[in-house]
């Protein structure tokens, strides 16, 4: 199970002109503290959601290039090529730099 608040998020500009991110639940996705006793920070999420905010980019990065490769890849081998080596060397270390994305996410990194 995912430390971090539960997904999908989504990001929207409040009525102070500043930018939320609200989980599936509508709730805030915490990734400070804050002293509103109405309605106490998940203080065990904090740290996780950084963690994943921080390697968005790396995310977002590696699975664009495995989607486009890998997308390329059935493409090749639906229309009856044979795969380059270096092609498949190529999946693999995008692969590799997905896992490491998100390992990255889970604090594994």
């Amino acid at each position: 199970k995912a430390e971090f608040t539960p997904g999908p998020w989504t990001a929207r500009i409040n009525h102070f002109s500043r930018w939320e991110i609200l989980d599936s639940r509508g709730i805030l996705a915490q990734i400070c503290k804050h002293d509103d006793p109405a309605s106490p920070p998940p203080i065990a999420e904090i740290e996780p959601n950084a963690r994943l905010i921080a390697c968005a980019p790396d995310l977002l990065a590696a699975l664009t290039s495995l989607e486009s490769r890998t997308t390329a890849f059935v493409n090749a081998l639906n229309a009856g090529h044979t795969p380059r080596p270096e092609y498949v060397q190529e999946i693999r270390d995008e692969t590799a730099a997905a896992r490491a994305a998100i390992a990255k996410a889970r604090g594994q990194a």
